[in-house]
C-alpha cells in the first residue's frame, strides 16, 4: 500500500482511505459482530497502550466502566441526562 509523503505526513489516496469502510460494509467477517474497530480492512485487536502494534485499538477505548463514566461526565456537562432504559 504505498503512502504519498505529503509535508512529512503521509496520506492515502481515495481508494486506500476508502478500503476498510467498503470491506466493513461488505464483509461477511463482521456478520453478527458489532461495536468492534476495523483498520487495515481487518477487525483491530484491543491492545495495551504501551503496545507499537499498528490498526490496533487501545484496551480503554472498549472499557464499558469507562465508557458509563464519559457519559456520565458528558450529561453533566451538556447540563442534559439522556432518559436510561
Amino acid at each position: 500500500m504505498p503512502l504519498l509523503l505529503f509535508s512529512k505526513v503521509y496520506v492515502k489516496n481515495i481508494q486506500e482511505g476508502a478500503a476498510t469502510q467498503v470491506w466493513a460494509a461488505l464483509s461477511s467477517q463482521l456478520d453478527g459482530k458489532d461495536g468492534v474497530y476495523c483498520a487495515g480492512c481487518d477487525i483491530s485487536p484491543a491492545v495495551t497502550p504501551d503496545s507499537p502494534l499498528a490498526n490496533t485499538v487501545r484496551d480503554y477505548a472498549v472499557d464499558p466502566d469507562l465508557a458509563r463514566k464519559l457519559w456520565v461526565l458528558s450529561e453533566k456537562l451538556v447540563g442534559f441526562a439522556w432518559p436510561h432504559e
